[in-house]
Order: C-alpha cells, then structure tokens, then sequence
C-alpha cells in the first residue's frame, strides 16, 4: 500500500490507474526525477539575485515535500487530466499553486525521461541493412491520433481545428509503433480536420534512404500509400484505438 497525500493505493491496478505506468516503472523513474530536480534547484540557487540567506532546503515546506510526491503528483495531472481545482483539492493546494507545480515540474518529468532514453522521436529514421536492403527488417505501424482541444475564437481557426470523425476541435499527431508496444515517433502537431495520410504525407519523404526494408501495417485511412513509398503494406490487417496516452492492438 501506499499513500500520497489524501490518495491511498491499495495495488498495482489502481496505481496504473493513476499514474499509467507500474511501481517498478516508478521507482526507475523516481530515481532519475530526483536528480533532475535536484539539479534543478542547485542551478536555480545558483542564479538567484540576490543570492539567498537561508541555506538551500531551509524555511517553511511545500505541500509537495518529496520528490516521490513530486512525482506522483506530475504523473497523475498527466494520466487524469483533472481541472486545477480538483488538482489542488486532492494535494491540498490552492488552483494557483497546482498550475505552478505542474509548470514547475513538467520540464523536470521530461528531464528524467530524457535520462532514461524512453521519449520518442519527433521524426522518423529507418533502419538500414547494407547486406541485403530489400531484406525486411524493421516492422512499424503507423496511426493518426487527437485529442480535444479548446475552441478557438476566430472563426476561420475553428474550421481549422474542427475534425468531422470525432464531431469535436482537436489536435492530431501522426504515430510510429513498434510491433512490441513502444512508441518509437511522434510527429508534429497538427490541426484536427488534416486528414491522416495527408499528415504523414508531409512528415515522411518518399525518396528518405531506407524504407524498402521497412514493413508497415496502416488501416483505411491511408489508402494509396503502397503507390507513394517503397515500403511493404499491410492494409486493414489491424485495428488500432488510440485513447490519449494509452492504446491496444487487436490483430
């Protein structure tokens, strides 16, 4: 068991229900998170002006003591998405104060993952085999993901950011998956009524070095894409369902 705050975990199921990720997998990342943060607060004392009369740690706690709540508190924001009052209710800290932490924290959570090697790439670059190139030798799949956004004001960005699939304004990125489970690439963010494979179209170059030996599996949406990359196809062979941050595969 364990407690953060006003929030108990009794098992593994409920704390990948509010973090996303396993305690093993917390605890590998609460040790780089930790000395990111405290690399963090070394440079920040370091170029205060003036420099400060108390030593570094000294004063009254914050509502966010340790870099375990720290951290579990940055990864529940980002699982659950909640408002800041509902944030700061449940850490005890004012809706001001929980933006600030979660500006505040943000860059360090990206930190330790940098740390780790486990955030995916912003664009894509295929293996290449000199031996045999039209061996295969990489297996992605690729899909268009959104998610919600805020209507914008102005009414030509509203037509923009409208997607008709999901009836909602969005935000869409194209993803590269492994057949393992792993995000390998992101790409950019894009507004909601871009279609999928216009998306990839302006992301990945048909002339790039190395894709004969790459194999992808695609749904409908990008139907035409055997006829524009030297890239093996799979068409409709899966089905994918991203939901935010989290996604299956049914085969």
């Amino acid at each position: 068991m364990r407690k953060f705050k006003s929030i108990t975990i009794r098992n593994e199921r409920q704390f990948r229900a509010f973090t996303g990720i396993s305690q093993s997998v917390f605890d590998r990342l609460l040790f780089e998170f930790t000395a990111a943060l405290e690399a963090a607060q070394k440079l920040r004392h370091k170029n205060k002006i003036p420099p400060h009369k108390r030593c570094p740690g000294g004063g009254r706690k914050g509502a966010l003591p340790t870099p375990e709540l720290k951290l579990f508190f940055i990864l529940f924001y980002l699982k659950n998405y909640p408002i800041f009052d509902v944030l700061g209710g449940l850490f005890d800290l004012s809706p001001a104060k929980a933006e600030e932490n979660v500006m505040k924290l943000m860059p360090i959570l990206k930190q330790a993952e940098q740390r780790l090697k486990t955030l995916p790439h912003r664009h894509f670059k295929p293996m290449q085999n000199n031996e045999q190139p039209h061996e295969i030798i990489q297996k992605i799949i690729i899909d268009a993901t959104e998610r919600p956004c805020c209507r914008p004001q102005n009414a030509h960005r509203q037509k923009r950011y409208y997607s008709g699939k999901k009836h909602a304004h969005t935000l869409k990125n194209t993803v590269f998956a492994n057949v393992n489970g792993g995000i390998d690439v992101i790409g950019p963010t894009v507004p909601g009524s871009r279609h999928d494979y216009a998306a990839l179209k302006d992301e990945l170059s048909p002339t790039q070095t190395g894709l004969s030996s790459v194999e992808v599996s695609v749904d409908l949406g990008y139907l035409g894409i055997k006829d524009r990359y030297p890239i093996r196809i799979n068409l409709s062979e899966i089905y994918l369902f991203f939901i935010i941050k989290h996604w299956h595969i049914k085969v």
